[in-house]
This record gives C-alpha cells, sequence and structure tokens, in this order.
C-alpha cells in the first residue's frame, strides 16, 4: 500500500488552489477585460486569492460560487457584503453559499440587473 505523506497532500492541495485561481484570473480577464490592469500573473494570483479568501468567510467554496463573489466585488466594490442592501443574506449563517447567490440573483433582478 502505498502512503502519501502529509507534506505530500499539503503541496497537492496548494496546487489544485493554484489552479484555482489561475482559472479564476482567466474569468476575471474574459469577464471584465483590463479590470487587473498591467499586474502580473504573481500579482493578479494574489489579488484572486485574497478575494477567494474573503468569499470563504461568507461559505463561497466552489470555483462558480467565488466567480459570482468576485463579480459582485467588481461591480459593487470589495466591501460589497457590508453593503446595506447586501448584509442580510451575506451575514446570514443558516444559509448555504448556492442559497446566498440565488437571493442575490433575485434581488438584482428586481432592481434590473443581471449578472
Amino acid at each position: 500500500m502505498m502512503m502519501i505523506s502529509a507534506n505530500q497532500m499539503d503541496r497537492m492541495g496548494q496546487d489544485v488552489r493554484r489552479a484555482g485561481n489561475l482559472r479564476m484570473v482567466r474569468y476575471i480577464d474574459e469577464r471584465f477585460p483590463g479590470i487587473l490592469g498591467e499586474l502580473d500573473t504573481e500579482e493578479r494570483l494574489a489579488v484572486v486569492e485574497k478575494y477567494r479568501c474573503e468569499a470563504g468567510k461568507f461559505g463561497f467554496r466552489a470555483d462558480d460560487e467565488i466567480g459570482y463573489f468576485m463579480d459582485l466585488v467588481v461591480m459593487y466594490g470589495a466591501p460589497f457584503p457590508e453593503r446595506r442592501a447586501f448584509r442580510p443574506v451575506m451575514s446570514d449563517a443558516r444559509l448555504t453559499a448556492a442559497q446566498k447567490v440565488l437571493r442575490i440573483k433575485a434581488m438584482l433582478r428586481e432592481r434590473g440587473v443581471t449578472l
């Protein structure tokens, strides 16, 4: 039987996270061309990692959830979870990330905004 050490598991986790962050950088570049300006790849990855961690505080884990969180950051600013309109949904610990996304989409749709 082959055993994987804790260090190997940690390294695999880092590789998976970096790959996810690279996908998110591509997503942002496609969805919002130029928003990351002249940042190099490592700087872009650092921005994505920062907001991936922020999204995680609200239960957002899957790439599509994090992508939606990034959309909201770009459209409403980094502190959007603290904005009066979003706070009740984002701070509700009973809601999953998917439920938060659905509620926010419904809220925005009522206002004529679609993402």
